[in-house]
């Protein structure tokens, strides 16, 4: 009888140390807590959703645990205990994240890119200056991501050059560019020209004309008062 009251007393000892330990892991509720997410999120890929909490005595560390998240509206992204948040469509939406009744919330812009489109620039007059291409960044439902940050660079910055999102013609002759959003690209060309009015020079009375131009590649118009 003795021993079965020792091997009781022996769980219930156990029993009741496990639950204190558990109570002294969970702790004082954070005295805040703050969300740390992408402002822009341009893939399906799943990014991470940091969560920084701030303890009892001012100290700030991020949490690696496992935490109760919301996302509102729904159908725009799902987000995982871990805080892993996969964009499901384009919207806004609000991701929130609850610890102990201390919650936090981060706005989340969700823009899965699936595309890019380039009108055709053609030929650009080197006079002209700086101009912006036109470049269509589409999602996987042909939707027009107007407000996602398009990157273009040069492959020929002595014929084209990039300046404040705009292209500015330096010299004559082909250029190739790049239009860039996170990990699509999509290359295209230009043909910078210049135009030139050289004046023409009758000669062998009147039967011949005469133009000086530079040695080179040419386009020649003409425009005569009459039909000849």
């Amino acid at each position: 009888m003795l021993g079965e009251r020792r091997r009781w007393f022996r769980e219930v000892s156990a029993a009741l140390a496990v639950a204190g330990v558990a109570g002294c892991e969970r702790g004082a509720p954070p005295r805040a807590v703050t969300l740390e997410v992408a402002e822009v999120v341009i893939s399906e890929d799943p990014v991470a959703v940091v969560v920084h909490v701030r303890d009892a005595t001012g100290r700030r560390a991020a949490s690696s645990g496992e935490h109760d998240f919301s996302l509102t509206p729904a159908g725009v992204a799902e987000v995982s205990p871990k805080g892993m948040l996969r964009c499901l469509r384009s919207g806004d939406a609000t991701v929130g994240v609850d610890i102990q009744g201390v919650s936090a919330s981060a706005p989340v812009r969700c823009r899965p890119v699936s595309r890019l489109e380039v009108a055709d620039v053609g030929r650009v007059e080197i006079a002209d200056g700086p101009f912006a291409p036109e470049v269509a960044v589409l999602d996987g439902n042909a939707k027009v991501l107007d407000d996602v940050p398009l990157q273009l660079s040069s492959k020929t910055p002595g014929v084209l050059k990039v300046e404040q999102a705009r292209l500015a013609p330096k010299s004559v002759g082909r250029a190739t560019v790049v239009a860039r959003v996170g990990a699509l690209k999509e290359d295209f060309t230009v043909d910078v020209v210049r135009r030139l009015r050289p004046e023409a020079l009758p000669i062998d009375a009147d039967r011949r004309i005469h133009f000086s131009l530079e040695p080179g590649r040419y386009e020649l118009r003409v425009e005569l008062p009459e039909a000849k």
